[in-house]
């Protein structure tokens, strides 16, 4: 059901990484109240729901596993106090990450961020969990699932933290894995403005020069994450991946000198 690309789960350098840590160990501070960002969150319309996706899931599961998930569930359903709802969405966001199901835990981390207050983190943390969604699942209906409310949760971060360059990177990568039919180019475009606005971000010229690669655009990939390491020369994640765009441009050598640094 699931397959792996080159890209891996490296969306962002690091912005990515303390994400998902966040996801796995939870907010520290809960709201009170919830914010509503916007009409159309209330208006989705899915070709599958989180309801089927959840149902084909359990499917999958040991009994063991399906016990344990059933029994947050329905704690979840009979309390009433946010913050225990909040940490309880967060345990199944969780483990149903840790379950290779990031449709579902970007469900419950999207049903968490309904419930912060004006909060970025929260919508980018389902953001990115939705995005990894893009990046695993072959089923085309849940790659839909996962692209409409990716995009949509980074466009609420966008309108909480405008001038977060990250939150606009993040949407471009959502967009590139899932593009427009009628605007296939879009996602892309949108990385080559970041990239003139921010020349000096490694988060925009890593990922351009991730998608390059998978394009087979090798030469480009190597001058962009070139560009990336020496503005950041101490990460592995670029270093890693430019040995890749070495070793698929034909550098042997100067693809082991930078493979190396992935471990």
């Amino acid at each position: 059901m699931k397959s792996n690309s080159i890209s891996g789960p490296m969306i962002l350098i690091g912005s990515a990484v303390v994400l998902l840590l966040v996801l796995l160990f939870g907010f520290s501070n809960v709201s009170k109240q919830s914010k509503k960002l916007s009409d159309k969150r209330s208006q989705k319309v899915d070709l599958v729901s989180p309801g089927t996706l959840l149902r084909a899931a359990k499917q999958n599961l040991s009994p063991e596993l399906l016990d344990a998930v059933e029994t947050f569930e329905m704690q979840l359903e009979k309390t009433s106090d946010e913050e225990k709802q909040i940490e309880l969405m967060q345990e199944l966001a969780s483990r149903w990450y840790r379950l290779s199901e990031p449709a579902i835990s970007g469900y419950y981390a999207e049903k968490i961020a309904e419930r912060m207050e004006s909060d970025a983190m929260a919508w980018s943390i389902a953001g990115t969990t939705y995005t990894l969604c893009l990046q695993q699942e072959e089923d085309g209906k849940t790659k839909q699932f996962c692209a409409k409310r990716a995009r949509e949760a980074f466009e609420n971060a966008i309108s909480l933290e405008p001038e977060e360059v990250s939150h606009r990177v993040n949407l471009a990568v959502a967009i590139v894995e899932f593009p427009d039919q009628e605007n296939p180019m879009q996602g892309i475009l949108m990385l080559r403005e970041l990239a003139d606005q921010y020349p000096e971000s490694p988060t925009v010229l890593f990922n351009l020069g991730r998608f390059a690669i998978q394009t087979g655009q090798y030469d480009k990939a190597i001058e962009r994450l070139s560009s990336a390491l020496e503005i950041e020369p101490g990460s592995k994640a670029i270093a890693c991946l430019l040995g890749q765009a070495h070793q698929r441009a034909g550098n042997d050598e100067q693809a082991e000198l930078f493979i190396k640094e992935c471990n």
